[in-house]
């Protein structure tokens, strides 16, 4: 049944076929009714039959996804069986057009009016299983909204301090990246992400999110493994979460997964002041937005520190992303340009230049070798590095001894760190977390690092060792 839902996979590739073969038949044979076009009509019978075929393939493909479960709803329904009327209809108009010319002609407008109705609604309600329902009203003005019946949007917030860290945060990220397979009308493993209670509520896994406790939360577990992993979320080649985005969710679940109340009343750090102020739109989260927002923060707290332009642009111009921390914070946080592209070691090189201004720094899937892992332990000013599936081994661990101020250190997915790395890493003075999923620590070797530094937390997966615990 694998290789059944492998194929089946292919209807999200061939799905636009049959609808642009249709579409192009339709339009040929209306102009070719003119006697200066009546020569394309000659294209006709070949059209039909591709489109025909197309659209057979198609449905059968889409067959086969169906049968791979987590599909529900009437969606899904209305579009296997428009889409198995396309076909049948797209065959029929072939044959007919072929086989009976006279009779095609005589009612040629209606074949054109049903295929055109059958490719509408197919097309709609695929886009709704994809989607959702409401995908095309959802930008509708107020007045339609309500006519179809559906909620009004929900209102601005002004003051990103007043929003509420699920409705306003968090909601907002699960609809556009995750809606597709865990919505009202599909929910692949029975999650549903549509809403707060849903969301708790998990799927086959049980709690997807565990509140206070991102480690044990199944849904981070996902959004953070590598790209080909089999368990990476989003899946079937979505856009994966930003990095700011895989943040905002940790730092939601690690609050305690709140909703109905604001950011205001959370422990928020300046820089997921700066993240969760962009997602809101109103405090930027580049050094061109920091200054803009200079005379503001200068009239309200004294005058705002800003990043080095020179060095920010050395960055930039090195292929990474830079922005400042906070208003009040000038420091940069630093990562690879468009996430997951290889780095270099001569624009490693860059940033040592400038190290005294780079506290954050994010070089996931960027194929870091251990040679350039060196680089990087030169940037002494270092409280948060993310180096995750990457090529990093034991021996290049012991590249990062220099980053005395190092706090957080994020090295999933590099299969070649073991126990035997663990003990570099508790030489690192302020170090106070250590993410290790998918790589070859064990939970005994966590236990035994924490044995040696009791402050610290070893995230091994479900091995996960606590501050303090043995």
């Amino acid at each position: 049944m694998q290789f059944v839902y492998f194929l089946g996979r292919f209807h999200v590739v061939l799905v636009h076929l049959p609808i642009g073969f249709v579409l192009a038949v339709v339009f040929i044979e209306f102009v070719a009714r003119k006697e200066k076009y009546r020569q394309l009509d000659s294209a006709a019978p070949f059209l039909w039959g591709v489109a025909a075929i197309s659209a057979v393939v198609t449905a059968a493909l889409g067959y086969m996804h169906y049968a791979e479960g987590g599909f529900a709803g009437w969606p899904v329904h209305y579009h296997r069986i428009l889409g198995t009327l396309l076909a049948i209809a797209a065959l029929a108009a072939w044959a007919l057009r072929v086989k009976d010319i006279d009779l095609y002609r005589k009612i040629q407008i209606p074949i054109w009016l049903v295929v055109l109705v059958l490719v509408t609604a197919a097309g709609h309600t695929g886009g709704s299983v994809t989607h959702g329902p409401t995908f095309l009203l959802e930008l509708a003005p107020a007045r339609i909204r309500s006519l179809a019946g559906i909620a009004p949007l929900r209102p601005k917030v002004s003051d990103w301090t007043a929003a509420d860290p699920y409705d306003d945060i968090v909601q907002p990220i699960f609809s556009n990246r995750c809606s597709g397979c865990h919505g009202d009308d599909t929910q692949k493993n029975n999650l549903n992400l549509v809403n707060y209670v849903s969301a708790m509520k998990g799927g086959k896994s049980g709690m997807d999110i565990v509140p206070g406790d991102p480690a044990h939360s199944e849904l981070f577990r996902r959004i953070t493994l590598a790209s080909d992993d089999k368990d990476f979320m989003p899946a079937e080649g979505k856009p994966p979460l930003t990095v700011d985005e895989i943040k905002i969710i940790h730092w939601w679940i690690q609050a305690g997964s709140p909703t109905h109340t604001t950011i205001a009343k959370l422990n928020v750090t300046p820089e997921l002041q700066s993240l969760l102020g962009a997602r809101i739109g109103n405090h930027g989260t580049s050094p061109a937005a920091v200054a803009s927002s200079t005379e503001t923060a200068a009239t309200a707290s004294g005058p705002a520190q800003l990043a080095d332009q020179n060095v920010v642009n050395a960055i930039a111009a090195a292929g990474f992303d830079v922005r400042q921390i906070s208003v009040d914070n000038p420091h940069l946080t630093v990562s690879v340009n468009g996430g997951g592209k290889p780095v270099s070691a001569d624009a490693l090189r860059v940033l040592v230049t400038v190290r005294d201004q780079i506290d954050e720094l994010d070089l996931q899937r960027s194929e870091l070798s251990d040679e350039e892992l060196k680089v990087v332990g030169e940037l002494s000013n270092l409280t948060r590095l993310r180096i995750d599936n990457n090529k990093i081994s034991d021996e290049g661990l012991q590249g990062l001894t220099g980053l005395h101020k190092l706090q957080v250190l994020n090295l999933y997915g590099n299969e070649r760190v073991t126990d035997a790395g663990l003990a570099v890493l508790t030489q690192l003075p302020s170090l106070q977390r250590v993410y290790l999923w998918n790589t070859r620590v064990t939970a005994k070797g966590a236990r035994a690092m924490v044995a040696k530094r009791p402050q610290m937390m070893v995230d091994v997966g479900a091995g996960t060792v606590p501050a303090g615990g043995v």
